[in-house]
């Protein structure tokens, strides 16, 4: 027995003492070669340390001298001479002259000098390029910059000493020192004065300076090491741009080298550390193989006692949906049934096939879940990416939720909040299945009498502009949640257990199926319930703008009455409005809303249909019944309107917009009566101050000038038509200061855009450069009205072409006295 116990340790302690020789060896070998080649790695480290620190130098030297030159082309640019010295002060320059081209100097101000290479100085200058040079001033070493100005040379100094300022900055106990010399050796600027004042090349040997000199005569970069003192030294030189100067690093030897070493020593102790610690590895390796088999047999146990959980959990869901498919198949076969018996009794038959009807949609939605079950767990779950509506899919699952919540008599509502996009790429069926999970289970978890809303959220990404962050959020009053139920709400078949629960009607697949549609979407859901107080669900996804600037709505200014008992959806509401240029006033208190719709003028009121202290229909009675000024009243509601739309109108209201009220809805539902109440006015109009205006139309497409010229004709004003915007520019140019009143101008021209023709005629000195000028044009997004702007037009108008709107706008700007 013992000689079978040692026989099997033999192999190990062999192995054991081949490692420790080995590890000897390789240790010694590894010292051999970090010493041998310490020398090769101080000198690439160097190098490649000393390059970085001169590029970085270099590149901010140029940045400094680009930024001067710069300044100087800015300072040549003023036609006074008073001008151009205050502005060279503001910019921190010394001094400011003028020099021919036989270099006589005209002082604009600060203290004479004397450059360096004078006279290649000037020729360069000359010859067209922009010199740099340096100089010596009554005050000191000076930086000149020159550049050509009207067949001179502008020249403008700062201080040798700014600029090392600028230039220079040294960190703390930084071994690295820098400089600027000239061709001759002189000292330019310094990081720090050593105390030596001649010139740079005296103060090393012959044979070391020799080398930087050839360097320099060349214009090549320079490297090497040199001796101060008995102390290499690690020199490295490199030519500035726009100068005949040299920037020169210095970095003693000792310092990469001492570093080095202690990385050699360093590597040496944790490699020795690191074969210590591998043979502590290897002589407990063996007892760890045995916990390891251990473990394993234990996890083994462990993934059998899930799997018969999972088997358990599938045969009781099994079980409970054998009764749940039951159930609404004894539905339709007892109401098939008893139809059959009542052939002739249409209400019996009639109320039979409604019910057949609810059962097979609840038997569809168990099979659907099971089916999106069965995928999800198969790895089958794809997502099909397209352009979807918001505003359509929050529609349609308000529409399919309405008769749940009517039937249960439930206050339900839909907010919006910062939605701009309307548009976005995503896969509208996962998200309506989505939605519809949340709020659905808030339907069936909540009493009745009790408040469900809906509200969305956009957020802009900073990280990713082409993507919105949309908040879904489904809120209700219902019954809540356990905390340890939340904790593994998103298993599959799990439900919480009580009493209301056990009767409510559902597979426990749906919040399962949601988790893993938001997760295949990279989003994320939150969840916050309290038993008795209500349930949040919050589901966060990143989508992709469909529509590069969001939907673009446009109104012409109007003072609306907002009428609605829930302060937050007046918040929501009036940012919307807002957005749109719309005034908008917002009430809660009914009351008030008529005592100011008494003494103020509105364009239009929107009521909230069910409020508790009196609905929308009441108030529109009232509202007629006390306002003599007949105004647009519209209804809004998260409810169908088809069963009240013939008590609405008898009561007033000329119209309905469903909730969410996003932008696009609310200027569908404002627009028309805008539009009605605008011809009216038009009509009153028709004989005003816009009678023999003047107007230049821009616009290349025959069919949009027909219909523009029609339409104003008839409203009394003289037109003119300009093809192109050069066209526009050549007749705005050759008529008579006040000729044309206004310009229409078309941007997608050929020969020259809308945008340019705006710019010149702005830019012209004519003393009707200001003339109106509106952008009448397709391109209808944001930044195209942006665009505009800053093009110089006055307003921006989208095509098709709205009269009432382009009539509105020359009222607007033309109300004043003609100045033609």
């Amino acid at each position: 027995m013992n000689e079978q116990k040692n026989f099997s340790l033999k192999p190990m302690l062999l192995c054991f003492i081949g490692f420790i020789v080995l590890s000897v060896a390789i240790m010694t070998g590894l010292i051999y070669v970090l010493q041998h080649d310490s020398v090769k790695t101080i000198t690439e480290i160097g190098n490649i340390y000393m390059e970085g620190i001169s590029d970085k130098n270099v590149q901010h030297f140029e940045t400094i001298v680009e930024t001067r030159l710069d300044q100087l082309a800015e300072i040549g640019l003023n036609e006074d001479q008073a001008d151009m010295i205050e502005s060279a002060k503001t910019k921190g320059m010394s001094s400011l002259a003028i020099y021919d081209s036989q270099g006589n100097v005209d002082l604009l101000y600060g203290e004479p000098s004397e450059l360096n290479s004078k006279a290649t100085f000037l020729k360069g200058i000359q010859d067209g390029e922009i010199v740099v040079r340096t100089g010596v001033s009554p005050n000191g070493r000076v930086i000149a910059f020159g550049i050509p100005y009207r067949g001179k040379a502008l020249v403008g100094e700062i201080p040798a000493t700014d600029l090392a300022a600028r230039l220079f900055k040294p960190e703390e106990k930084s071994p690295v020192a820098s400089l600027i010399i000239a061709n001759d050796g002189s000292y330019v600027i310094r990081d720090s004065d050593d105390g030596f004042n001649g010139s740079y090349f005296d103060r090393w040997k012959s044979e070391d300076v020799k080398g930087l000199q050839q360097a320099m005569e060349k214009n090549e970069t320079y490297s090497n090491v040199w001796t101060e003192h008995g102390e290499r030294i690690r020199i490295y030189a490199t030519p500035l741009p726009y100068t005949k100067s040299y920037l020169i690093t210095t970095m003693p030897f000792g310092v990469i080298n001492d570093l080095i070493n202690g990385l050699n020593m360093k590597t040496i102790f944790w490699i020795g550390l690191g074969s210590v610690l591998i043979f502590g590895v290897l002589l407990i390796g063996f007892y760890q193989y045995y916990r390891f088999s251990k473990r394993q047999i234990e996890q083994l146990r462990i993934l059998n006692d899930k799997l018969m959980v999972a088997s358990n959990a599938k045969s009781e869901f099994l079980s409970k949906m054998s009764h749940d498919i039951r159930t609404p198949m004894n539905g339709i076969m007892g109401m098939t049934t008893i139809a059959l018996a009542h052939e002739e009794d249409r209400d019996r038959v009639k109320h039979c096939l409604l019910k057949i009807m609810q059962s097979s949609k609840h038997l569809l939605s168990l099979i659907n879940d099971v089916l999106d079950m069965s995928k999800i767990e198969s790895g089958k779950l794809t997502l099909q990416y397209e352009v979807l509506s918001l505003k359509e899919l929050v529609g349609d699952i308000v529409a399919i939720a309405q008769p749940q919540v009517l039937a249960k008599h439930q206050d339900f509502d839909v907010l919006l909040s910062n939605v701009e996009y309307e548009n976005v790429y995503g896969d509208s069926v996962r998200m309506s299945q989505i939605l519809m999970n949340l709020l659905s289970n808030a339907i069936k978890f909540t009493p009745e009498g009790g408040r469900i809303t809906v509200s969305l959220r956009e957020e802009a990404l900073e990280d990713k502009p082409e993507f919105i962050r949309l908040h879904m959020v489904v809120e209700d009053t219902g019954i809540g949640m356990s905390k340890e139920f939340i904790a593994k709400i998103y298993d599959s078949f799990t439900r919480e257990r009580s009493q209301i629960v056990d009767h409510t009607e559902g597979s426990g697949l749906g919040m399962a199926i949601t988790k893993h549609i938001i997760d295949a979407m990279d989003g994320q859901i939150l969840i916050e319930s309290e038993i008795g107080s209500g349930s949040q669900f919050h589901v966060i996804l990143d989508l992709k703008k469909a529509d590069a600037f969001g939907t673009v709505v446009s109104l012409p200014p109007l003072n609306l009455m907002v009428i609605d008992d829930d302060p937050l959806f007046l918040e929501t509401v009036s940012e919307s409005l807002e957005q749109m240029g719309i005034s908008l006033e917002s009430y809660i208190d009914v009351n008030k809303a008529l005592n100011k719709l008494k003494e103020k003028h509105y364009d239009v009121v929107l009521l909230d249909w069910k409020m508790p202290s009196c609905d929308g229909i009441e108030l529109a009675k009232r509202i007629r019944a006390q306002v003599a000024e007949p105004i647009p009243i519209i209804l809004i509601s998260a409810y169908d309107f088809s069963e009240i739309q013939g008590q609405a109108k008898e009561a007033g209201i000329d119209g309905f917009i469903q909730k969410p009220l996003f932008p696009s809805s609310l200027y569908e539902g404002i627009q028309p009566f805008f539009t009605l109440e605008e011809k009216e006015v038009e009509k009153k109009e028709e004989n005003s101050s816009l009678a023999g205006k003047r107007i230049l139309i821009a616009e290349d497409n025959e069919l949009n000038y027909e219909i523009a010229h029609d339409l104003l004709e008839e409203r009394g004003l003289l037109l003119e038509r300009a093809k192109d915007g050069k066209e526009a520019l050549d007749l705005f140019e050759s008529s008579s200061v006040g000729y044309y009143d206004a310009i229409l101008m078309d941007i997608r021209m050929p020969n020259m855009d809308g945008y340019e023709a705006a710019k010149r005629i702005r830019h012209s000195k004519r003393a009707d450069a200001d003339v109106l000028i509106l952008a009448m044009t397709a391109d209808a997004f944001n930044e195209d009205a942006t665009l505009a702007k800053e093009a110089g037009m006055n307003a921006h108008i989208p095509k098709p072409i709205d009269i009432v709107l382009v009539m509105q706008m020359l009222r607007k700007y033309l109300s004043a006295p003609s100045t033609s």
